[in-house]
């Protein structure tokens, strides 16, 4: 594979539950990341940052998550 092997990402994420009673439940997810593709689609390298800010409550707190994986494919 010739180019560029790293691909950065970001993503947002709502989760709003309709009923009032799991209203306290609502998050909101922040992340960011990057791939690093070693042999295109059959060895990659993912990392990603996730901020995790709950909505509606007080007894809920922030938090981060950091998660790396490898992806191998062999057939």
């Amino acid at each position: 594979m010739h180019g560029v092997k790293v691909q950065p990402f970001f993503k947002y994420e709502s989760q709003t539950l309709v009923t009032a009673a799991n209203s306290f439940k609502d998050v909101n997810r922040h992340s960011f990341g990057g791939n690093y593709y070693i042999r295109g689609q059959n060895l990659k390298w993912t990392a990603q940052y996730l901020r995790a800010l709950p909505q509606n409550t007080a007894s809920l707190k922030a938090s981060n998550e950091f998660t790396m994986q490898l992806q191998l494919m062999y057939w």
